[in-house]
C-alpha cells in the first residue's frame, strides 16, 4: 500500500506540473502570472523526483492533468489548476494519515507546497475576475 500511496503522489506531481506548463502556454499578455505558473512546474518537478527516488516509477497516463484543448483564456486555466490543487491537497491529506512517518513528513512538506500554490491561485483569480483581466487564445 505504501508504495501505492508513493506512486500516486509522484504521477499527481508528474501531472501537476505538466499541467502547469500546458496553462503558461495560454497566458499571455501577464508575464508574471505566467512567470509564477512555470515556477509552479518546476516545484512540482522536483517533488515528482523527490518521491521518484522513494517509490517506484511506471509510464501512466496523466489522470489529473489539464487536457491541451481544455484551457480557452487564462481564467479557465487558473481555475483548472486550483481545482487540481484541491484534489492534490486532499489526497495528501490522505497520505499524511497513512504513510509510515519519514514518508508522512514529505507528504505534509509537499502539501504545504500545494496550499501555498492553491492560496495564490485563488487570489489571482479573485483579481482577474474582478477586474474583469483576461487573455483569450
Amino acid at each position: 500500500m505504501t508504495f501505492e500511496q508513493i506512486e500516486l503522489l509522484r504521477r499527481t506531481e508528474s501531472d501537476a506540473a505538466e499541467s502547469c506548463r500546458r496553462a503558461a502556454a495560454v497566458i499571455v499578455g501577464d508575464p508574471l502570472t505566467r512567470g509564477t505558473v512555470l515556477a509552479f512546474a518546476l516545484e512540482h518537478d522536483e517533488q515528482a523526483a523527490a518521491w521518484g527516488r522513494v517509490g517506484t516509477t511506471r509510464a501512466e497516463p496523466m489522470e489529473t492533468g489539464l487536457e491541451p484543448d481544455a484551457c480557452a483564456s487564462s481564467t479557465t486555466a487558473l481555475s483548472e489548476l486550483r481545482r487540481q490543487a484541491e484534489l492534490a491537497v486532499r489526497r495528501y491529506g490522505e497520505a499524511m494519515e497513512r504513510l509510515p512517518p519519514p514518508y508522512a513528513s514529505l507528504a505534509r512538506t509537499h502539501r504545504n507546497v500545494w496550499l501555498r500554490q492553491r492560496a495564490w491561485l485563488g487570489a489571482r483569480l479573485s483579481v482577474q475576475r474582478t477586474f474583469g483581466r483576461d487573455s483569450a487564445v
